[in-house]
């Protein structure tokens, strides 16, 4: 069977051969195209070697044919993305520029062309900031893609209500967000900022919010506060289960809001390090279904949340159903027992 680089060179022959080698097509493939100042590289995430290398005077498969055609290094991208997807079964584009500065027209000429809109990523890398293009960047492009500003700083004033809304988002300098920003996020994957200006208090602030949010604001979160991050006080006014691991332990609390689909938070922070994300109340906390140690996370909070009930309404003294709670009680002490929950400084504890 020919590989795609082996198709790619038999369409440039003639139209009929590359209808033909369509027609055989089979395999997915993910196209990675990375732009640098005087030309574009394609290559196939699936094929190690595999490397199209477009120009303003056309196009050339490495060691293949050159494809003459005068255009902008965008449209013989363009052209050369959908000369390869009638050759290879091809899915949704992932774009990194790379190039030293960004204008709007460049950006205005890849989001408006027909064949690279099918885009799922688009990566800025060691790219000199631009207000208008970044503007009109956060305008235009798609909120369901993944977008990351890399090895690269942003103007601490950067103010722009999309800047936080894609579905998956890096931001190397996020120095210029602030925690109100944070508290508007609604349905967000995943969001990583690496450097930012937000303080432990700031960090405080927004998981309280995220706690007892109506929405789920984030599958996944992963901040660098500005100094280091306390979160013992606000541990302490929770609910929470503390999963011990080699190094570290994580925090689960259930969020508070009974309409939320991905109910179990999790928390981790080190120095000045937080790592949020929630979850399904099946689901496992980590990605490997062969682990099932946090398989019982879910049940477990719900013991803890009709522990601390029960334990607040005996305190009160005055309840003729105090026999039968007190029997509950110790069953669920029973069934914490058996789930290998321990109790540490007054905090259920687990691993």
């Amino acid at each position: 069977m020919m590989d795609p680089a082996e198709r790619f060179n038999l369409s440039l022959i003639s139209k009929r051969i590359e209808v033909d080698v369509h027609c055989a097509r089979t395999r997915l493939y993910s196209p990675i195209i990375v732009f640098v100042d005087s030309y574009s590289k394609i290559f196939l995430k699936e094929i190690k070697g595999f490397e199209l290398t477009c120009t303003i005077t056309g196009f050339r498969i490495k060691t293949g044919k050159h494809f003459s055609k005068i255009g902008s290094i965008i449209e013989n991208t363009s052209e050369a993305i959908n000369r390869l997807r009638n050759t290879s079964k091809c899915g949704k584009i992932d774009i990194r520029i790379r190039t030293k500065s960004i204008e709007k027209s460049f950006i205005e000429e890849i989001l408006s062309n027909t064949v690279l809109e099918n885009y799922s990523n688009i990566s800025m890398i060691g790219v000199a900031f631009d207000m208008e293009a970044m503007t009109f960047f956060m305008n235009t492009a798609k909120f369901d893609s993944r977008f990351s500003f890399r090895n690269s700083e942003m103007p601490l004033d950067l103010r722009h209500e999309n800047a936080l809304k894609f579905k998956r988002s890096i931001y190397d300098d996020a120095r210029w967000v602030r925690v109100d920003d944070l508290l508007r996020i609604v349905n967000v994957d995943r969001m990583i900022l690496y450097r930012t200006n937000l303080t432990s208090d700031d960090v405080r602030t927004l998981l309280t919010h995220w706690i007892n949010s109506d929405v789920d604001m984030f599958q996944s979160m992963r901040i660098v506060a500005k100094e280091d991050i306390e979160l013992d006080e606000l541990f302490d006014s929770l609910v929470v289960l503390k999963h011990l691991h080699d190094s570290f332990s994580t925090i689960f609390t259930l969020a508070k809001s009974p309409s939320r689909v991905f109910p179990v938070l999790a928390i981790t922070h080190r120095l000045p390090l937080a790592i949020m994300s929630a979850w399904k109340p099946d689901e496992t906390f980590n990605d490997d279904p062969s682990k099932d140690e946090y398989k019982p996370t879910y049940q477990i909070l719900q013991l803890l949340e009709r522990k601390t009930t029960l334990e607040r309404t005996l305190e009160q003294r005055n309840n003729v159903d105090q026999i039968q709670m007190t029997e509950e009680l110790a069953e669920i002490m029973q069934e914490l027992w058996r789930f290998g929950v321990f109790f540490e400084g007054g905090r259920a504890t687990r691993g």
